[in-house]
């Protein structure tokens, strides 16, 4: 009966070490190298998105910025940002004047982008009116399409990423929260 005992709790600690060796060999590998790599990021006026800058940079990612408010430009310089451009994401002629100087800063180098912008216009259905969720969904979807497609032959080449931040309202919807839960 020890024998037994014995052999199983031995058995048990040689899987748990496997186990505990199989995640740190894929989170080891899960984490990229962006030393020295152009990352795009948008929404960094606050939050998360000037966490991700902060984040990048600390990784030696030289990124661009994108804002919305000349506060928020200012933060990302402070952040460590080499580039900074402040426009609205669902101005089309921003984008395309936004996506030029993407090009031209990362020398057509661009190994990612990170959409972080975003729109938060809380309320219930009934009490919304129809532009309130064209507003969000002009921000949160069709704006990250919009500044995608043309950089994409430039992700592509550098068998770069494109990561979308996201919320917890995608997964469980809130009340009183109809428009960005859309």
């Amino acid at each position: 009966m020890l024998f037994g005992i014995t052999g199983v709790l031995v058995w048990s600690l040689v899987a748990l070490f496997v186990l505990a060796r199989t995640i740190r060999f894929v989170r080891e590998r899960a984490r990229l190298d962006v030393g020295g790599r152009w990352v795009v990021v948008t929404g960094c006026d606050s939050g998360i998105g000037l966490g991700v800058v902060r984040s990048l940079v600390a990784d030696g990612a030289a990124v661009i910025a994108c804002v919305y408010t000349a506060e928020g430009a200012e933060q990302a310089k402070q952040a460590g940002a080499k580039r900074v451009l402040q426009f609205d994401v669902t101005d089309t002629a921003a984008v395309a004047n936004a996506t030029q100087q993407i090009e031209q800063t990362s020398g057509g180098n661009l190994w990612g982008v990170v959409h972080n912008a975003g729109v938060v216009l809380p309320g219930f259905v009934e009490y919304q009116l129809l532009e309130t969720y064209r507003r969000v969904m002009e921000v949160n979807c069709f704006a990250v399409v919009q500044l995608t497609q043309p950089l994409i032959e430039m992700l592509k080449r550098s068998q770069g990423r494109v990561v979308i931040i996201s919320s917890v309202d995608g997964i469980v919807s809130l009340p009183g929260n109809a428009p960005y839960d859309a």
